[in-house]
């Protein structure tokens, strides 16, 4: 059974959802991509970016009872690319957490700054990009605490 967690709404006709499920934070993205179209650019403000990645960053909590931050030992594992087993084919997200910002102490331009990536479906049937498992979440949330300690949100 599929969970909603969060949806961003990032503009008008986009959003981002983060949908949790036993051992699995999937990530799907509404109304970006054109007909016809597996690649689209996203953009969102820097803002907008933190809250998206603190937000995977939880799912995390909600998917895995005991899940701790892990680099990635094979690039099966890394969380920069997904393959779809079921559309047979890769999905991306690579959410640039370079561009994360300590919402308490950045300023209103910095917040608003644009930041724009590539995201990719799988399949022109669905709006999802990315689905994490255990090993891709753990690295994931090595590079998210990694970020967190430069921005000087946390010690260790």
């Amino acid at each position: 059974m599929t969970v909603k967690l969060e949806a961003f709404k990032l503009f008008e006709k986009q959003s981002v959802s983060i949908r949790t499920r036993p051992y699995k934070v999937e990530i799907q993205v509404a109304n970006v991509f054109v007909d016809g179209e597996y690649t689209e650019m996203l953009c969102m403000t820097a803002e907008e970016l933190t809250l998206v990645a603190q937000a995977i960053a939880e799912a995390s909590k909600t998917a895995w009872k005991n899940i701790t931050p892990k680099e990635a030992q094979s690039d099966a594992a890394d969380w920069y690319s997904y393959y779809d087993k079921e559309f047979d084919n890769e999905g991306d997200f690579n959410l640039p957490l370079r561009n994360m910002i300590n919402l308490k102490t950045a300023s209103d331009e910095e917040k608003s700054e644009p930041i724009s990536f590539t995201i990719s479906r799988p399949s022109l049937e669905t709006s999802r990009c990315f689905v994490f498992n255990k090993a891709m979440m753990q690295d994931y949330l090595s590079a998210y605490y990694k970020r967190l300690k430069e921005l000087n949100i946390i010690k260790s």
